[in-house]
Parts: C-alpha cells; sequence; structure tokens
C-alpha cells in the first residue's frame, strides 16, 4: 500500500502547506527502514516585482527519495504552481448560499505545470483535478487543476449534473471552470513565456478540445479561448 502511494505523495505536496511525506516500515528489532520520502522546496516568486496583481506564484522543487535493497534514488522534478485567492465580492449573487450551505471557508484556485527545457512533458494521464488532494479524475489538460469545488456524495467526484447547470452546486464548479480558472491559466502561460519558447507542443498550453478531453477540460478550455 505504502509503494503504491508513492505516486500520489508527490502529487499531494503541489497545494497545501504540508512539506515532506515519508514512508517508513518498522522491522520486528524495533528499527525504522525508510521506504520512500517526498520534499517539496518551495521558493516564492515575483515575477511581477511589486505590481499589483491577484495571483501568487511558487516555483516548488518536489524531490523523492526511495530505496531498494542497499541503494537509495533520487528525482527530482520542477513546478510552477500558481493560485488564486477568489474575493467575495466576484461571487455571483446566488453564490454565497452555496457556500454558507457547503461551509466553505476561503476559495481559491490553483494550476501546477511541470517546468523542464530537458525532459519531455508528462502524459495527459498523468495530470488530475484537485481539491486540496488530488481526486481521482484525470484531466486533459497538461496541467493539474485545483480549485474549491464542490464534491459529489462519494467525496472523490467534481459534482457536475445537467452539464453543469442543472443545479446550484454544479453551477458553482461550472463558473469556477469559466469565470476563475482560464484567467489564471493565461498569467501561468505569459510566465512560461517569459522563461522558455513557448510552441503549440509546449506543456503548459491547453490543446484545443478532442474526443478524448473530459467536460471539466473542455469546459476550461471553450472558456480560455473565448
Amino acid at each position: 500500500m505504502l509503494q503504491q502511494y508513492k505516486a500520489q505523495a508527490r502529487r499531494s505536496l503541489f497545494f497545501i502547506g504540508v512539506e515532506r511525506i515519508t514512508a517508513v516500515v518498522r522491522q520486528s528489532s524495533r528499527l525504522s527502514q525508510l521506504l520512500w520520502s517526498v520534499t517539496a522546496d518551495r521558493k516564492t516568486a515575483d515575477p511581477d516585482q511589486g505590481n499589483a496583481n491577484p495571483y501568487s506564484f511558487e516555483h516548488v522543487y518536489v524531490t523523492l527519495e526511495h530505496t531498494e535493497a542497499t541503494r537509495s534514488y533520487h528525482h527530482r522534478s520542477s513546478w510552477y504552481i500558481v493560485h488564486a485567492v477568489i474575493d467575495a465580492t466576484i461571487l455571483p449573487e446566488w453564490a454565497p448560499s452555496i457556500i454558507e450551505k457547503h461551509r466553505m471557508k476561503q476559495l481559491s484556485v490553483g494550476l501546477a505545470a511541470q517546468f523542464s527545457e530537458s525532459e519531455p512533458c508528462q502524459t495527459k494521464a498523468s495530470y488530475h483535478f484537485f481539491s486540496s488532494l488530488p481526486l481521482p479524475t484525470t484531466t486533459s489538460l497538461p496541467v493539474h487543476v485545483n480549485g474549491s469545488f464542490i464534491l459529489a456524495d462519494d467525496r472523490r467526484n467534481i459534482r457536475w449534473d445537467g452539464n453543469g447547470l442543472l443545479n446550484k452546486d454544479s453551477e458553482f464548479n461550472n463558473w469556477l471552470f469559466t469565470s476563475q480558472i482560464p484567467p489564471l491559466y493565461l498569467y501561468l502561460v505569459e510566465l512560461f513565456a517569459n522563461t522558455v519558447t513557448l510552441t503549440a507542443s509546449s506543456c503548459p498550453w491547453p490543446q484545443g478540445t478532442s474526443s478524448q478531453s473530459d467536460p471539466f477540460s473542455t469546459t476550461i478550455i471553450e472558456a480560455f479561448y473565448s
């Protein structure tokens, strides 16, 4: 179970304040053996040099250390992570009642994109939606997507009924996808544009919709290009 959680642990550090997750096995001799450890080294940056900006930016290095037999291995990946706290003054007039119903305290959205000029991008199936921690729902976008989403009763899926408009819970998620995430996505692309040469196949670029696109990613993409 601990080995299976290893990949999940690497993703779990993106949008929470935890810096380290460690898996240890205690032997019969009461000695502890390290199986693996994941650490997030966060570097807060100010690319706008003090100018007013509703978004925050972190350059995060995630390091995985794992042990096999007598050898240890390290893998380090680099990520650009952007956040936005949603101001209550921009909420739709029907939203406060939904927020009160679900006892939501602070509303936010975030994106995480792998940054590397030498390593290939991850496969699309490697990216997930998050509600602070990763959900089992993957995205066809080349980024991880975090948000204060209202979840279904199973607490594993984002509420989405009737194409996102059947009820107010689904409509709130739709509002996050169409109103709050696209401008943050544009900010992320601008950060990459100031660092590397962007092409249509660059890691963070939102590709057009296809038959493989999930409804959440499709909603974000259509709003991004609208």
